[in-house]
C-alpha cells in the first residue's frame, strides 16, 4: 500500500474514492466521522498498486501553530493491518513537532481501542447543539431602539452556502456581543453554524449574549435559515445555559483525545 499526500487540494479523483470510503465505513455500522471536505491535508491508502481505492484515509485540519484535528477512516477489510499507524507516521513526518487532535463520541469502537493502543490522552468533551427555526422560543418582539444587531452581508444578499461572515449586537455605540456564521446547503434548506461566539469580559454575566441571540435568531430565520448549530466545551457552563436558554438542544458530544 502507498501512501499518498494532497496538500491544500481535493482533487475530483480523490475526493470520489474518499466519498466511497466514507459510506463503506458508514454502512458497517461502526462509529463514522462525518466526511469532512475542507480539510488542509490529505493521507490516503490505496488497497494495492493494481487497485486504486482506498484502504484507509486520515485528514487533518489546521487549527492553530502546531495543532491539527484528525479525521481518519480504515475500511472494514484493511483493519488491524497498520494501516492506521502508517498515515500517523506519514502526518507526524509532514508535521513533526505537532500535536494531534482526535474527536469521537465516547467508548465508541473500533476508534477508542485505536487511541488507546497509541496512547493518546482525553482532553475534553463538547457538545454539538442545534436549533430549528420551528422550535424556535418566542424573543420579545421588539429590540429597544438603543439596541441594534449588525450582520455583514455582502451586497446585501441573503443566506447563500459557503458564505462567512460576521455579526455584532450593539448598545448604542459599544459593541456588546458577536459572532461568526457560516452557512450551509442541505436537503431541509439553509442551515446556520454559528461560532466565535464573543461577550467581553467586562459585560459578561449581564444578559447581554441571550440579548444578542434573541434578535440575530428571528433575523436569520427571516432570511431563510431553517436550523442553527454551534458547538460548545463541556466545561463552558455559562456559555452552554445560555445556548439552552436560547432554545438549542445537545445533539451528540464528542470526546477530544490528544496525541
Amino acid at each position: 500500500m502507498t501512501a499518498i499526500l494532497t496538500e491544500n487540494k481535493l482533487t475530483p479523483n480523490l475526493e470520489f474514492k474518499l466519498s466511497q470510503l466514507f459510506q463503506i465505513c458508514r454502512q458497517e455500522g461502526s462509529y463514522c466521522p462525518s466526511y469532512p471536505k475542507d480539510g488542509d491535508i490529505f493521507f490516503a491508502l490505496k488497497k494495492s498498486e493494481s487497485d486504486s481505492s482506498l484502504a484507509a484515509a486520515l485528514i487533518l485540519f489546521h487549527l492553530e501553530e502546531d495543532l491539527w484535528e484528525v479525521a481518519a477512516l480504515t475500511h472494514p477489510d484493511f483493519r488491524r493491518q497498520g494501516c492506521f499507524r502508517c498515515l500517523l507516521d506519514a502526518a507526524e513526518a509532514f508535521s513533526p513537532n505537532a500535536d494531534f487532535v482526535f474527536a469521537v463520541p465516547p467508548k465508541t469502537e473500533p476508534a477508542a481501542s485505536v487511541l488507546d493502543s497509541i496512547g493518546a490522552q482525553f482532553w475534553y468533551t463538547e457538545h454539538l447543539m442545534a436549533l430549528d427555526s420551528s422550535n424556535m422560543p418566542i424573543f420579545p418582539c421588539k429590540i429597544p431602539d438603543s439596541l441594534s444587531c449588525c450582520i455583514q452581508w455582502p451586497d446585501g444578499c441573503s443566506t447563500a452556502a459557503g458564505m462567512d461572515i460576521s455579526a455584532c449586537f450593539y448598545s448604542g455605540q459599544t459593541l456588546t456581543a458577536s459572532c461568526r456564521l457560516n452557512f450551509s446547503a442541505c436537503t431541509e434548506g439553509p442551515v446556520c453554524c454559528i461560532y466565535q461566539v464573543l461577550v467581553p469580559e467586562t459585560l459578561r454575566h449581564q444578559g447581554w449574549g441571550f440579548r444578542f441571540f434573541a434578535a440575530l435568531l428571528p433575523l436569520l430565520a427571516q432570511k431563510g435559515v431553517l436550523r442553527f448549530v454551534l458547538q460548545v466545551s463541556g466545561d463552558n457552563l455559562p456559555a452552554l445555559a445560555l445556548y439552552k436558554k436560547t432554545g438549542f438542544r445537545i445533539t451528540e458530544t464528542l470526546w477530544y483525545y490528544l496525541y
